[in-house]
C-alpha cells in the first residue's frame, strides 16, 4: 500500500486532514509529523511514496527536511504546501533548486482538506504510471532507457540499499545511492548502484529537474562497475 507523510506544525489542520484522508484508507496510508525533525525520524524507519511539507516550522523547516532527505540517499516525491507570503519570499532560484530535490509542485495555504485529498490521489496516480522490471539485468534496463529516449527515475533497491538513476530523453544525467556507509551522488553513485546484486527496479515516468552531472556513457559505467566488483 502507498504511504504518504504530511509534515505541518498546525495541529488543527493535521486533525482535519486525518479525518478527511481516512476516507482513502484503502488507497494509501497517511501519516503525520509536526516538524521536519519528527518527519526525518520517521523517514529513517520507513520509506514514503509522497511527502507533503510546510516550509516554516520549528525544530527543522521544510527546506532543511528536503535537503536531509537527499543527504540520506533517498529519492522521494515531495509537494510543498505553504502560505503565499512564505512562497513569495522564496526566490525563483531557490524554488528551482528544491525541484531538483524531488519537489513536484507547490500548494498555497490555506487549502481545504478535501482539496489536498484530491491532489494526493492525482499525484499518486501519476507516480503509479510506472513499470516494475523483473527478469532483466540493470545494465539492460539502462540501455533500454537510452535507446527509447525515456525521461524518468529508475528507483533501485537491493536489501537495505536504495538508489535512483535519473534519465532525461535517454541520457543518464545523475544518480544518488544510499548505503550503510553514507550517501553517494553523480558518477560514483551510478557505479555503486550497478555493483548491487538481486536488485528490484521500478521506472517512474515523472519530471525530476536534475541537471546533468554524469558525462560518461552507460557502457563506461557498466565496465567500471564490473571492475569494482572484481576488485572487491
Amino acid at each position: 500500500m502507498r504511504k504518504v507523510l504530511i509534515v505541518d506544525d498546525d495541529k488543527e489542520l493535521l486533525e482535519s486532514l486525518k479525518a478527511e484522508l481516512s476516507k482513502d484508507k484503502k488507497l494509501y496510508r497517511a501519516e503525520f509529523a509536526h516538524n521536519g525533525a519528527e518527519a526525518l525520524e520517521k523517514l529513517k524507519k520507513e520509506d514514503y511514496d509522497l511527502i507533503i511539507t510546510d516550509i516554516r516550522m520549528p525544530a527543522m523547516d521544510g527546506v532543511q527536511l528536503i535537503t536531509e532527505i537527499l543527504n540520506c540517499g533517498k529519492w522521494t516525491h515531495v509537494l510543498v504546501a505553504s502560505g503565499e507570503t512564505t512562497m513569495r519570499m522564496m526566490s525563483l532560484d531557490k524554488m528551482r533548486q528544491m525541484q531538483k530535490f524531488g519537489v513536484l509542485n507547490y500548494i498555497f495555504k490555506p487549502y481545504l482538506p478535501s482539496s489536498l485529498r484530491k491532489i494526493i490521489r492525482e499525484t499518486l496516480a501519476k507516480i503509479d504510471q510506472a513499470d516494475t522490471i523483473t527478469g532483466i539485468s540493470l545494465p539492460t534496463v539502462l540501455q533500454m532507457m537510452e535507446l527509447e529516449a525515456k525521461t524518468g527515475v529508475l528507483r533501485v533497491k537491493s536489501g537495505e540499499k536504495q538508489g535512483a538513476l535519473f534519465f532525461t530523453r535517454g541520457t543518464l544525467v545523475d544518480a544518488v545511492a544510499g548505503t550503510k556507509t553514507g550517501t553517494k551522488t553523480g558518477l560514483e553513485a551510478a557505479i555503486e548502484i550497478l555493483t548491487w546484486d538481486n536488485v528490484q527496479v521500478r521506472i517512474e515516468y515523472v519530471p525530476h529537474h536534475r541537471e546533468r552531472k554524469i558525462k560518461n556513457s552507460i557502457a563506461f559505467l557498466v565496465l567500471e562497475a564490473a571492475r569494482k566488483k572484481d576488485e572487491e
